[in-house]
């Protein structure tokens, strides 16, 4: 509805109806008659108006129109009428050149007057016209590329046969043609403005001018109203509005939720010292809004420790708009309160900026001052940094609150920024409990604990948000309520000031318009979806979010600029990187969602979801019926999940205009030829998809950027080069350059069939980023290779990969030199690698300085390539060179020159014989100064045979390694020697039997020695020469045995890492091994004849050792003495030393002593020898994770004492130690155990502390959470303690044969938090405990395998297990009923009951009885089965129900008639051998799509009722064959029952 100016009414004068979000058992305001929708709508309109939806820029048409004139007038016009026609176009051209600047100033005064009256519904019809005026241009536009890439298309073609008739032009012809530029012939000018053509255009513009000039006369009369309110000072400048957003330095809550680390955090940096560098010191709190930056700002602040540390104090809330007046008014009046000093400067009235300031300098001059700046949105606060500096304060620490980390710019210490991401969930549930339960104790509503714990999962972390919704769920604290509040969309949109979307809204409302496009259309995708930015970002271009930015010089591309976008909303907490894949939080795409107001939609397919008729972007989950969209006028996105009919979609009119369409999980095998409709689709994603050809009619799609498949077609069509616009084309998904990650990457193979010509690539010269064309073996002729010569045109191609595979050495060399000689690319080309190549010669375009950019060239398996030219090292950007796989191959150096290869970084020679020519040891030939490779800092040699290679030339070389190169060996002393600059020395396979004293002594700058497979190394000499070594690696030299000289020597003195790995001679470690100041690592792996440590002086060794792993040592007997007195060990692993028995030094540690006083994991694995642990076990003061594994022999746990022990050990496993039966007494008294895993233990049966010792102690291991017994074959009885542990949340006890008992029988309030509980092949266990009913969070529970299970330890009838979600009851073969309390069961949601063959009972018959969330109930394998339960058909949310191979079965409880199953989608009934019927209430399910019947040959007719009109699929699988004809012959009743089913399937 539109308001004529005399109809105009303010909106914001009429009354307003509130909606209480309460339900309306809870709530009285809402009238019973209102219905829901008509709420829901009323709100989701107040949420649309308070934020405007994003525009599309305004594209610039002017070069496309004064092209399009330009080309019709090219000639003389050939008839008065083509005149007209021209002038008519000149002046609509005009006229929309003027209307398109309107459009720009109109769109500028709707987002200003908007600020101002966000709830004035005219102004967002107005910005709504605005938009599909917009769309309307983009229609346009494309319109107008189409028609000139046809042409371009039409020409090139034209060109191309020529080319084919004269070879040797094609190149030049190509180059003539431009798509802005005129030209072609007259003929084709006539085509292109045919009346038709021309007025279609023409009426366009004019439509658009109108609809334009009609908007702004709408906008008139909104900027004189709001004139008439004041809009406009005396002066006739805007007012400035103000800050609505007020924050002050009280905490609005009592308590601050899992921010322990971050505020203890922000508390030390503030008290740190000054840096010397100035005393102004900026500590960044960055997040998203409504994560907490300013509740944690404001707690530090009122912290009694900054109190007293600062003398002085400031909180100002800047907000979104900056006021440096404002701000520095307040600072000095914050500054002032409870000064003693009398000020003769009249700060109440005072203008002068500059008289504030030095007040305030004043004020603080030799104190500690602390101003917080809260909410800052621009970077214009670091003005107020220009007059602090020159305050001569003691110190002045700023805490600055920002949601976008740009407006800190270069001035916060990186070290000090404090990123607030998301609460954890436990963290945020005790904040939503606190806001909806107030004072009231919430464990007096255990049935809401489950309901908000999964509200919570949907929060993501945000506090503001629990909030929010906790104070929605306060206002009616019952289990309806809250339901209706977790399962509607309302309760993510609360909108008062308070709540979580203003704070986001603001955040949005900060963004640049095409940010907000970009982010809004993300929308379209479900929630939690990952995101591809390079996906995302194509979509975006597609649909004109992105412009280019038009600034001589600019090399941006589209692509480049949507990258920046994609960043800044990273930035900007939009969009976060979890795990590396990027998603959107939940509550920002509800934000996007409500501002999109209705243009992007996500259809599941549930029986009440409507596609608006105004969505744009359009998301379809599960089956989709293309009548669905018809209403729909402006679609511009369609993605399909399972797409039905592909060519019913393609062909319908709604689609025609769309931009993007991506289909994924369709078993459709074939594109179908009317693809083509879709004129204006520019984005193509069909890579989940098992589609396998490509139609001719997808070469007029001109428009195309981008297209993905999920591998090649088995043959491309004909014309596919006709695809000028492409970008990208994808047909696999990773890079051929393993180091190097591309944002664009394109494969083509090369095939002589499928149409996979190198032609095809001829006029594709928008790809761009990565292009590797392989099979470029499959070039057979001269006549192919010509056509390969476009490449040079690809401008955009920065990766380069060209691969021949297959080779052979008759193979026709000069024509792989023609190939890639006519393969020359673009002098933009950043990284090159050729592969298989067998020509002898470099191409010639190789030979030039020309690649300014290039940075690396990789050449592998091109055996015969025989030079490489000296123009390479002219290169300026050259980084990287690797040659691998050349048979013989001279790299040229001109010595004539003073630098070559001047920012060549590494060289990489493999499995090549190569030779350096003209590289020269010195330049006394020449007398010059020479330069070469100046910058190399790493040489890898790798099984080559070089000559000419001087290494001492290398002035840089800072990494050096070398592998099975005899040539290289031999010389390595002199090679060596003289390399000072030398930090790492890889040698792999030398033969040497040690390192000359010499060769040390040169290596003073050594960093890194390691030495693989040098079998022919006796020992190393002198090792002390190495000052500088850092890391120590001898690896696979099974003759290695000394370690040179073992007399008292200063060790390495800064050696960190040492990995001494399969050196099978060596004995002994070295006597200085335990002098080594800063090791921190060590490693001894495979040394079966290791015996000693080299001393066994008792000492203070190795005092920064954190690492200590010994592994397959297998002579190995003992520990060293010095191990416990290892002051800084944080992990010991002893692994696979069958011999080791002894722990060192037990006698020498005081009892009251702590050994190894940091070490954190301990984990002794296969030592078959081992009978005892370490007495000092206990002791360990910080110890956090104990493994024991496969030491068999094990009976002892060092000491008996039952003590407090082991005061952090949070994991404790033990496995596989045969002979032990006890656990250690202390075991109990663990306070921090978090995990304890026992199995594979078959003599295990003592739990270490009996009953009585217990309860004198109180709560036995007060933080275990997880609990696993497995395959303890002597265990019968699970300790008394079980049911005292606090916070278990995970029971599980598996294959326990002899488990008869749960340790404590009487009937008791038990295990709190137990919520999942596993009952796994305990066959001589008969009862579950007593005490399961009462289990208050137990989620699931599975029972398995337990063959004598026959009681659930208590029958009584009763509201049993609130939270229990899935139930799994497999193989208890003589369990013949489920508890009686099975159907009070509130949330259960999953019932599995299989292979329980005397199972005949349901517990109770009750038809009232019903499991209010039951959602998925299959019954599998239970023989005795006669009847369903009576309750069956009252489950309100069951979908899915699957009753197998149960062949007595012959009642389904009941046969009344009544409302049942309304969710049901799925039911199965297989093998049910007696059963005759189906159910007689099977008609009334609403929403059954599926249903399956097999091998019940008794079932002989469909029910009276027929199946319901909502079933998608029959099938009738070996039931009774009368049957199954009767439902295919035509016009039985069965047959007419079941016509609206699409389909059926019958088997015999």
């Amino acid at each position: 509805m539109r308001f004529e100016p005399e109809q105009r009414v303010s909106v914001s004068s009429l009354p307003c109806p509130s909606f209480n979000l309460a339900t309306k058992h809870c709530s009285q305001s809402i009238h019973p008659s209102i219905h829901p929708s008509i709420m829901v709508s009323a709100f989701l309109t107040g949420i649309a108006g308070a934020i405007l939806a994003p525009i599309l820029p305004q594209f610039a048409l002017n070069k496309l129109l004064d092209s399009l004139f330009e080309y019709l007038s090219k000639d003389q016009p050939s008839s008065s009428s083509h005149s007209d026609k021209l002038q008519q176009l000149d002046n609509e051209r005009k006229a929309f050149a003027m209307a398109h600047r309107k459009l720009e100033i109109l769109q500028s005064e709707v987002r200003r007057l908007h600020k101002r009256e966000n709830q004035n519904m005219r102004l967002i019809d107005i910005n709504n016209d605005l938009r599909d005026v917009s769309c309307q241009i983009k229609d346009l536009k494309d319109d107008l590329e189409y028609t000139e890439l046809q042409r371009k298309v039409e020409e090139i073609n034209l060109q191309d046969e020529a080319a084919d008739k004269n070879p040797s032009t094609a190149l030049q012809l190509l180059s003539s043609i431009n798509p802005w530029k005129t030209g072609g012939s007259s003929d084709k000018r006539r085509r292109l403005s045919s009346s038709e053509s021309t007025d279609d255009i023409v009426n366009k513009m004019r439509t658009i001018v109108k609809q334009i000039d009609c908007i702004d006369s709408e906008m008139r009369f909104e900027i004189q109203l709001d004139a008439s309110r004041g809009g406009y000072n005396s002066c006739g400048q805007h007012q400035v509005a103000e800050n609505k957003r007020v924050t002050t330095s009280s905490p609005t809550e009592s308590k601050i939720y899992g921010r322990d680390n971050e505020r203890s955090r922000l508390i030390q940096v503030l008290l740190k010292e000054p840096n010397v560098s100035g005393n102004v010191s900026v500590v960044p709190v960055v997040g998203m809004g409504g994560i907490g930056k300013t509740t944690l700002a404001q707690f530090v602040f009122n912290n009694k420790e900054i109190a007293n540390h600062f003398e002085k104090k400031a909180w100002i809330c800047v907000s979104d708009y900056f006021d440096r007046f404002r701000i520095t008014k307040e600072i000095l009046d914050s500054l002032s309160i409870g000064d003693g000093s009398s000020s003769a400067v009249p700060f109440g009235v005072t203008t002068n900026l500059d008289v504030l300031e030095r007040e305030i300098k004043s004020l603080v001059t030799g104190k500690k001052f602390l101003l917080v700046l809260d909410d800052v949105w621009s970077d214009e606060w670091r003005a107020l940094l220009n007059f602090l500096r020159w305050a001569e304060a003691e110190a002045i620490k700023l805490i600055v609150t920002c949601r976008d980390p740009k407006v800190l710019g270069g001035l916060a210490d990186g070290q000090n920024q404090i990123t607030l991401k998301g609460l954890s969930d436990e963290d945020n549930w005790s904040l939503l409990v606190k806001c909806a339960f107030a004072d009231k104790n919430h464990d007096n509503y255990p049935e809401l604990h489950a309901i908000g714990k999964k509200m919570v999962g949907k929060l993501k972390g945000s506090p503001l948000a629990a909030k929010t919704v906790g104070r929605l769920l306060g206002s009616c604290l019952t289990e309806e309520h809250w339901k209706n509040i977790l399962e509607s969309h309302l309760w993510k949109l609360k909108t008062d000031e308070q709540g979580i979307m203003p704070a986001l809204a603001l955040s949005y409302d900060h963004l640049r318009q095409p940010l907000q496009l970009c982010f809004t259309f993300c929308s379209v995708f479900p929630k939690d979806f990952e995101y591809d930015m390079n996906s995302v970002i194509g979509m975006w271009i597609a649909h004109g979010y992105i412009q280019e930015i038009e600034i001589e010089g600019n090399s941006k591309t589209l692509e480049d600029i949507g990258e920046e976008y994609w960043l800044e909303l990273e930035a900007r907490g939009f969009i976060e990187k979890v795990y590396g894949s990027f998603k959107m939080h939940d509550l920002l795409h509800d934000l996007a969602r409500s501002v999109c107001d209705g243009e992007t939609y996500i259809y599941e397919g549930r029986k009440d979801d409507e596609i608006p008729k105004d969505v744009c972007h359009l998301c379809v989950h599960g089956f989709f019926d293309v009548e669905l969209v018809r209403k729909t006028n402006n679609l511009r996105t369609l993605i399909l999940y399972e797409a039905g009919d592909l060519h019913a979609i393609l062909s319908h009119k709604a689609f025609e205009r769309i931009r993007v369409l991506v289909i994924h999980h369709t078993n459709v095998q074939e594109l179908p030829e009317n693809i083509a409709h879709l004129k204006h689709l520019q984005y193509l994603d069909l890579g989940e998809t098992s589609i396998e050809s490509m139609p001719e009619s997808l070469c007029t799609m001109y428009l195309l950027r981008v297209l993905k498949l999920s591998r090649p077609p088995h043959k491309l069509p004909s014309r596919f080069h006709n695809l000028i616009n492409l970008r990208r084309f994808y047909f696999s998904y990773y890079s051929f350059w393993g180091d190097l990650q591309t944002s664009y990457y394109v494969e083509y193979h090369v095939n002589r069939e499928g149409g996979y010509q190198i032609a095809q690539l001829r006029n594709m010269n928008e790809l761009r980023g990565e292009l590797l064309i392989r099979g470029l073996e499959n070039i057979g002729n001269v006549e192919e290779v010509m056509k390969a010569k476009y490449l040079k045109e690809k401008r955009h191609i920065k990766v380069l990969s060209l691969l021949w595979e297959d080779t052979f050495n008759d193979c026709k060399h000069d024509l792989q030199e023609q190939t890639l000689e006519a393969l020359e690319p673009d002098f933009n080309l950043k990284y090159l690698r050729i592969d298989g190549y067998m020509g002898f010669k470099s191409p010639n375009w190789l030979m030039t300085p020309e690649f300014q950019r290039l940075e690396k060239i990789k050449l592998n398996g091109c055996r015969k390539w025989a030079r490489l030219p000296a123009a390479l090292g002219l290169l300026p950007s050259l980084k990287s060179l690797e040659l691998s796989g050349i048979e013989n191959i001279t790299i040229e150096v001109d010595y004539s020159l003073t630098e070559m290869y001047p920012s060549l970084q590494s060289l990489e020679l493999i499995e090549s014989t190569l030779y350096f020519e003209g590289l020269s040891s010195s330049s006394s030939a020449t007398g010059q100064n020479h330069n070469h490779f100046p910058k190399l800092t790493s040489l890898i040699i790798k099984e080559i045979e070089v000559n000419g290679l001087h290494l001492p030339l290398f002035s840089a070389l800072r990494k050096l390694e070398i592998k099975n190169s005899r040539v290289v060996f031999d010389q390595l002393e002199g090679c060596l020697n003289g390399v000072s600059s030398l930090s790492d020395l890889v040698l792999h396979r030398a033969i040497i039997q040690t390192f000359p004293a010499k060769v040390m002594a040169t290596l003073h700058a050594l960093v890194k020695l390691n030495i693989f497979n040098c079998n022919e190394l006796i020992s190393l000499e002198v090792l002390q020469a190495l000052s500088s070594l850092e890391q120590l690696s001898i690896v696979g030299c099974s003759k290695f045995i000394s370690w040179g000289t073992e007399k008292e020597m200063t060790a390495l003195p800064n050696l960190q890492y040492m990995i001494i790995d399969s050196c099978k001679d060596l004995e002994t470690l070295p006597a200085w091994l335990p002098r080594l100041p800063l090791l921190k690592k060590l490693k001894i792996r495979l040394c079966p004849k290791l015996i000693s440590w080299g001393t066994e002086e008792e000492m203070t060794a190795l005092p920064n050792l954190q690492y200590m792993s010994i592994y397959s040592c297998k002579d190995l007997e003992t520990l060293p003495a010095w191990l416990p007195r290892l002051p800084l060990l944080n992990r010991l692993i002893i692994d696979e030393c069958p011999k080791f028995r002894s722990w060192g030094m037990e006698e020498e540690i005081p009892k009251d002593g702590f050994p190894l006083p940091n070490l954190q994991k301990m984990e002794i694995n296969c030592c078959n020898g081992l009978e005892t642990l370490p007495a000092w076990l206990p002791r360990l003061p910080l110890l956090n994770r104990l493994e024991i594994i496969k030491c068999p022999k094990l009976i002892s746990w060092g000491t008996e004492e039952a003590m407090t022990a082991l005061p952090n050990l949070q994991y404790m496993l033990i496995c596989s130690c045969e002979d032990l039966e006890t656990l250690p007494a202390w075991l109990p008294h663990l306070p921090l155990l978090n995990t304890l895993i026992i199995k594979e233990c078959p003599k295990f049966r003592l739990w270490g502390m009996e009953e009585e010792e217990i309860t004198e102690d109180g709560f036995p291991l007060p933080n275990l959470q997880e609990m696993k017994i497995k395959c303890c074959d002597d265990l019968e009885t699970l300790p008394v303690w079980l049911p005292h542990l606090p916070l278990l949340k995970r029971l599980k006890i598996i294959k326990c044969p002899k488990l008869i008992s749960w340790g404590m029988k009487e009937e008791m309030t038990a295990l709190p938090n137990l919520q999942y509980m596993k009952i796994d092949s305990c066959e001589d266990l008969e009862t579950l405990p007593a005490w399961l009913p009462h289990l208050p969070l137990l989620n699931t529970l599975e029972i398995l395998e337990c063959p004598k299970l026959i009681s659930w330890g208590t029958e009584e009838e009763m509201t049993a297990l609130p939270n229990l979600e899935y139930m799994y009851i497999f193989s208890c073969e003589v369990l013949e009923t489920l508890p009686a309390w099975l159907p009070h069961l509130p949330l259960l949601n999953t019932l599995i009951i299989s292979v329980c063959p005397k199972f005949i009972s349901w517990g109770t018959e009750e038809e009232m009885a019903a499991l209010p969330n039951l959602q998925h109930m299959s019954i599998y394998s239970c023989k005795d089965l006669e009847t369903l339960p009576a309750w069956l058909p009252r489950h309100p949310l069951l979908n899915r129900l699957e009753i197998v191979e149960c062949p007595k079965l012959i009642s389904w409880g009941t046969e009344k008639e009544m409302t049942t199953l309304p969710n049901l989608q799925y039911m199965s009934i297989y093998s049910c051998e007696d059963l005759e019927t189906l159910p007689a209430w099977l008609h009334r399910l609403p929403i059954l799509k599926e249903l399956s019947v097999t091998e019940c040959p008794k079932v002989h007719s469909l029910p009276k009722g027929g199946l319901p009109k909502s079933v998608r699929m029959l099938q009738l699988v070996e039931c009774d064959p009368s049957l199954m004809e009767r439902c295919q012959q035509e016009g039985s009743l069965e047959w007419q029952m079941i016509q609206h089913i699409p389909h059926r399937k019958y088997t015999w």
